[in-house]
């Protein structure tokens, strides 16, 4: 993992470039998409059979590390522009 902590090292500033990320999920299939490439795909009864039987939770995270003051966290630059959810 290269954390935040290393900033834009050899990535594109975020504040400059809007990133996508989606999810087809269908009963027999999930797929993961970053920026439009496929990432990862679960085809895996066991673990189809476990999201079936839950809802689907949006987990946002930015990257915090252990170093960070949980209690009097720092600003954080991490913005959504657009959050869609289109049922299939």
């Amino acid at each position: 993992m290269i954390k935040g902590k290393t900033h834009w090292f050899g990535f594109q500033n975020p504040t400059e470039h809007f990133i996508t990320y989606s999810v087809t999920w269908k009963p027999d299939i999930v797929k993961f998409y970053y920026n439009g490439r496929l990432v990862r795909t679960v085809t895996d009864t066991n673990i189809l059979k476990q999201l079936a039987a839950t809802k689907m939770n949006v987990i946002l995270n930015n990257g915090v590390t252990e170093e960070v003051d949980r209690m009097s966290p720092p600003v954080s630059d991490f913005v959504i522009q657009d959050f869609t959810y289109i049922p299939l």
